[in-house]
């Protein structure tokens, strides 16, 4: 299964949703290495729209680090993320290609992303 940001940082943070989200998890967990940046970006734009406090974010940066996770590279993929970017953003293009290459789902709660049924992927759903 490949992890998207959004879950990503639901987890961390503790939230209801990051809950339900752990419950649809296997045990094969991938995710893109911009997976890192994508969640630190998040808690800090958190951290100055007042979400949440720094000491916060910190707590739940580290926990990015404890999830289990195989992060991997897409950079032998570049033809394909530039044909994916085409359609998605170039962050979402990632998780796409990840998800092609391996033949594995994209857990996300994005969902405009989720609604593209032209991708070729298949998503699990965290409600």
């Amino acid at each position: 299964m490949i992890v998207d940001a959004s879950v990503g940082v639901e987890i961390v943070r503790k939230t209801p949703l990051g809950q339900r989200a752990i419950q649809l998890l296997d045990d094969d967990l991938h995710a893109p290495d911009i997976f890192l940046a994508e969640v630190f970006h998040v808690l800090k734009r958190m951290t100055v729209l007042k979400q949440i406090t720094s000491r916060d974010a910190k707590i739940s940066a580290a926990l990015v680090g404890q999830m289990p996770l195989t992060f991997l590279t897409v950079s032998n993929y570049q033809s394909q993320l530039w044909d994916e970017a085409t359609k998605v953003s170039s962050y979402d293009a990632h998780y796409v290609v990840l998800a092609k290459s391996l033949g594995q789902p994209i857990i996300t709660l994005d969902e405009k992303l989720m609604r593209r049924k032209d991708l070729g992927v298949e998503f699990v759903v965290v409600r």
